[in-house]
């Protein structure tokens, strides 16, 4: 390896610069990305597929749904379509509902760490001066 060329990102920095805004990568890991892509034709594919199931999701395009699950099945993202459509009413009703537990999630996802520290050390009264500020 040269003094000039840097070494190749970990697989999972990779998956994320593949599925992450061609136009948002630094020069080098575009360059990156388009040799993946030119010498794997399957990552080019699967990479597409992400992008485009992220621009269902956050589109809420329930329409595309169906014709990108039946492609993305017989591809490398199998194992994951497998999950989806063990999950399947769920995820229709995220692309077709107007609700989300967004809101739900980052509260537990806030008190999660306030109330591990006191995992049998306190009782009731202490978590909720934490969290509540007030007994």
């Amino acid at each position: 390896m040269s003094a000039k060329q840097s070494a190749p990102p970990t697989p999972q920095r990779a998956v994320r610069l593949l599925a992450g805004d061609p136009d948002r990568l630094a020069d080098e890991d575009r360059r990156f990305v388009q040799a993946l892509r030119e010498r794997s034709p399957s990552i080019a594919s699967a990479a597409d597929l992400i992008t485009r199931f992220c621009v269902i999701v956050t589109g809420k395009l329930s329409d595309l749904f169906d014709h990108w699950l039946r492609e993305a099945e017989v591809s490398a993202l199998s194992p994951f379509t497998a999950g989806i459509r063990h999950h399947e009413d769920a995820v229709r009703a995220a692309l077709s509902e107007p609700w989300s537990s967004g809101q739900v999630e980052g509260q537990v996802n806030r008190l999660k760490p306030i109330k591990r520290p006191m995992y049998n050390r306190a009782g009731f009264d202490l978590p909720q001066v934490r969290v509540l500020g007030h007994a």
